[in-house]
């Protein structure tokens, strides 16, 4: 995947995990070669320039078992709950 194709597939996954209300995601970028990958270098500052980023409160490098160094983990906020009350006038 190119760098710019995977920008954009970055921002559409975050958004529609958003929507769905999803929290904790693994997004797996892999090392690249000498692990200086092209899309694990720039992670996460491509997560900082999304559109969605307010809604992002953690990242962290994935544990050895869900890729290490290759992965990381995006922690979204949680979405607030509409409360739906009885309508005035009824």
């Amino acid at each position: 995947m190119t760098q710019a194709g995977a920008h954009a597939a970055l921002a559409q996954f975050i958004a529609a995990q958003i929507k769905v209300g999803r929290r904790h995601l693994l997004i797996i970028t892999g090392k690249g070669k000498a692990n200086r990958g092209v899309l694990r270098t720039n992670f996460v500052s491509w997560l900082e320039t999304l559109p969605d980023a307010a809604h992002i409160v953690g990242i962290h490098q994935a544990a050895i078992q869900h890729g290490g160094g290759g992965a990381f983990y995006v922690i979204l906020k949680k979405r607030r709950l509409e409360i739906k009350g009885p309508k005035s006038g009824q």
